[in-house]
């Protein structure tokens, strides 16, 4: 340790070097700030306080070790000896009436000038100021002054004033508390805000029988269940939380007592707070209850907002691979579900109010394909045409907007603003993956992604639905399933409903259509049904029905005639059992394709037996599965 190390610990007390070792910080002792408020050069000595506008302590140690002169002029109330209160507290007397009438504060004037509430008024900055106790004061909406600034009980007075057998009620804030105690209500609080509580709780051991009375916002909600919690380490004290559901934000005691309240008023009011400490989920605990409440507890029914598709209040998930038109179908569900009219042979219940966030295509391509879902639409139901108008709304891509920007904020926006004039019932996000800068294949990202969706349809009772992109169809066993959604379990997990769509090369404009998730009984669960693109009338999709046969068979690339052709001529070559040896099917690949090899033979009979079309029950022997494949 060098001298000027030492000299400076000598005063400073314990220090701290920076990395290249140049500085050493530590605390002023002359404002009390923080472990790091003073700075001193490890070469020369030389010191100063960071706050430098309101302590300006400092100076060198470069000389012998000399007492530091800390007696220059403070900023009162700011001393380590002894607070002075007396000139605040003489203040406040002799201005009372005035400081009462221009702030509107329904004080008494027997309880403000009892001493030891410890009411001053700090003229020159315009502030109450709260004597906690002899070396520590706290001005109202300002700082804490003195040695020890840790959260403390005020007025303490009223402890030992008050009767333990009777209701302590803790309030927020100063102002709050001599408001109760002015119209003869035994109130205290702490005094670092709503969040803080003090660490050393002993003093209120013997009061039983509490209840919180904290300001009607947000921190003043966090601030009573937070208290309620460190309270209730005693099991035999009775704890109740009061909450201002009828008045207006912010609405704290001082502002019962100001609009006319009276004392038998709120202490009815506050004696209907709610009990803390009976349930578990008090404790952030799951609700628990006994097997026969639970069964005779009326529940709310499950509803759809479409049939097999999307709950009330539930998530759905659209996945396809790209162009196999996922957005003209979602596009068709919301319009559906704003007209109240069955989506291809899905039910929907009634006229939803739906917005649309696309992030993706241009507004000229949506805008095409909106005028010729109308058209189509509104064709079989003319009269739902104004519902379409007033219940569908979807917004306007910007020429700046940023593809992969978090869109989740901005569409919260949104239900705030709908909030004010008709809510929206159903939001459909055009997709999942261009609407946020998170990388959905890592799941830290994606899971907080998620989160998000989950608390916006929390809290705006939303019936969502994400559209996302399918992986790559892989191998010849290719039936739509949840594996090939981006995002994978964590996705499909997350969601209540799943809908996946694919090309078929069967016929141009057939899609199959699967529901590979649903939360309730459905006679659709993994059953593929074909769906056709119909552009003749406008444009919409129709249903066609469940497929029949092999599901994989719908999804033959290149050869479909081809394979179709061969399973036909199979049926020419079998026998009474249905049963043809690999000879005679070589026979039949020659015939069509004008010639054949062992390789192609091979390949072609595991790729028959994969699809259903052949099983294989012995060396060089196959049984064709007659069925007819289903016409579109």
């Amino acid at each position: 340790m060098t001298d000027i190390h030492y000299k400076a610990e000598q005063i400073f007390g314990t220090l701290t070097s920076s990395k290249n070792g140049e500085w050493l910080r530590g605390k002023c002792p002359e404002c009390g700030k923080n472990d790091k408020s003073i700075a001193i050069r490890a070469d020369t000595g030389n010191y100063f306080c960071f706050r430098t506008t309101t302590c300006g302590n400092k100076g060198t140690l470069g000389e012998p070790i000399q007492p530091v002169n800390f007696n220059k002029e403070k900023i009162e109330p700011m001393q380590f000896e002894e607070s002075d209160f007396t000139p605040y507290r003489d203040t406040f007397v002799q201005y009372f009436k005035g400081i009462i009438k221009k702030y509107d504060l329904p004080w008494d004037e027997v309880t403000c000038l009892d001493d030891d509430l410890g009411i001053g008024w700090n003229k020159k900055d315009k502030r109450l100021i709260f004597k906690i106790n002899a070396f520590h004061t706290k001005e109202h909406k300002g700082p804490q002054h003195g040695m020890d600034k840790t959260c403390k009980i005020y007025p303490s007075a009223i402890l030992e004033k008050a009767d333990p057998k009777q209701i302590l009620f803790i309030v927020e804030g100063e102002k709050d508390a001599i408001t109760a105690i002015s119209h003869h209500v035994s109130a205290i609080t702490f005094t670092s805000g709503a969040g803080a509580v003090p660490e050393d709780l002993t003093n209120l051991d013997s009061y039983k029988n509490i209840i919180i009375c904290y300001d009607n916002d947000e921190a003043g909600e966090r601030g009573a269940l937070h208290l309620a919690k460190r309270l209730a380490a005693d099991k035999d004290r009775r704890i109740r939380i009061y909450k201002w559901k009828d008045r207006p934000n912010s609405f704290d005691v001082t502002d019962h007592f100001r609009s006319g309240g009276t004392r038998e008023s709120f202490i009815n009011r506050l004696l209907d707070a709610e009990e803390f400490g009976d349930d578990s989920a008090d404790f952030g605990g799951l609700s628990l209850y006994s097997i026969d409440n639970f069964i005779s507890k009326e529940m709310i029914p499950t509803e759809y907002i479409c049939n097999e598709i999307l709950l009330k209040g539930g998530l759905c998930a659209l996945a396809g691979t790209s162009n196999v038109g996922k957005s003209i179908i979602a596009l068709q569900f919301g319009m559906c579900a704003a007209m109240g009219i069955d989506f291809m042979n899905f039910g929907v219940k009634r006229p939803y109010n739906v917005f649309y966030a696309q992030f993706e295509m241009t507004n000229d391509m949506i805008k095409d394909r909106l005028e010729r879902l109308i058209k189509a639409l509104c064709y079989k139901y003319p009269d739902r045409r104004e519902l379409l108008s007033s219940n569908f709304a979807l917004n306007f891509i910007e020429k700046d907007t940023k593809v992969f920007e978090d869109k989740w904020d901005q569409l919260r926006g949104n239900m705030m603003a709908a909030m004010r004039h008709k809510p929206f019932d159903v939001l459909i996000v055009d997709n999942l993956y261009t609407s946020t800068s998170k990388n959905i294949i890592k799941n830290n990202e994606f899971t907080e992604l998620l989160s998000k969706i989950k608390a916006l349809q929390l809290e705006f009772d939303l019936s969502i639905m994400l559209i996302n992109h399918h992986n790559k169809l892989q191998g010849e066993n290719r039936s739509l399933n949840q594996d090939q959604i981006r995002g994978g379990k964590v996705f499909t997990d997350f969601v209540d409903n799943v809908v996946q769509v694919a090309m078929s090369p069967r016929k141009d404009k057939l899609r199959i259509m699967k529901v590979t998730k649903v939360r309730t009984e459905s006679d659709f669960h993994n059953v593929p049904c074909a769906i056709k693109l119909n552009d003749e009338n406008g444009l919409a999709f129709e249903w066609i029905g469940p497929v029949k046969g092999k599901e994989e068979l719908w999804y033959e690339e290149g050869s479909v005639n081809y394979n179709d052709d061969i399973h036909e001529q199979c049926k020419t070559y079998m026998d009474d059992e249905n049963i043809i040896t690999t000879n005679q099917f070589s026979a039949i690949l020659e015939e069509i394709s004008g010639y054949t090899s062992p390789t192609t033979l091979h390949r072609t009979l595991k790729k028959f037996c994969n699809h259903g079309r052949l099983i294989k029950i012995g060396h060089g022997k196959y049984k064709v599965v007659s069925y007819d494949l289903p016409t579109v």
